[in-house]
């Protein structure tokens, strides 16, 4: 959808980046939270690069050790009126058409719910966005008690 510029090294260039970071994180043992993970990372991949289901959830599972992954559920016109408010114009994502945009969010939503649903042995857990902040950061805290 806008891969003009890109290349799928550096999606998994930031995939080893990530695994590393959480390794060391482990070694320590040391929480860490990422706004952008290998989940979406994979998931942003798959649509940027038309990856076929049974490929994304292969690399998926072969990259999946982290303790805890928290996949932040919104519905895709939420997202859509997310970035319309904040009207910025930081990524690449903020400037897509609005059919482009609907197009990779959908993408982008249907990875992630393909991922969720293949990776329930791998600590990945879903929050819905429209719930109370309180309400998911607790739920993310009882989570990360019973990992540990």
């Amino acid at each position: 959808l806008y891969t003009a510029h890109k290349d799928i090294q550096e999606y998994f260039e930031r995939i080893i980046y990530l695994m590393f970071i959480y390794r060391l994180a482990a070694m320590f043992k040391i929480s860490i939270v990422t706004d952008e993970g290998i989940l979406h990372t994979v998931a942003t991949m798959v649509v940027d690069f038309d990856v076929t289901l049974k490929n994304r959830n292969q690399i998926y599972k072969l990259i999946s050790d982290t303790d805890l992954c928290i996949y932040n559920h919104v519905s895709v016109d939420k997202a859509i009126e997310s970035i319309r408010v904040r009207d910025r114009h930081v990524t690449q994502i903020d400037d897509l058409s609005p059919e482009k945009l609907n197009q990779f969010l959908m993408g982008y939503s249907q990875a992630c719910d393909s991922l969720y649903a293949e990776s329930q042995a791998n600590q990945l857990v879903s929050i819905d966005r429209d719930n109370p902040i309180e309400k998911n950061i607790k739920y993310i805290e009882d989570m990360l008690m019973e990992v540990k």
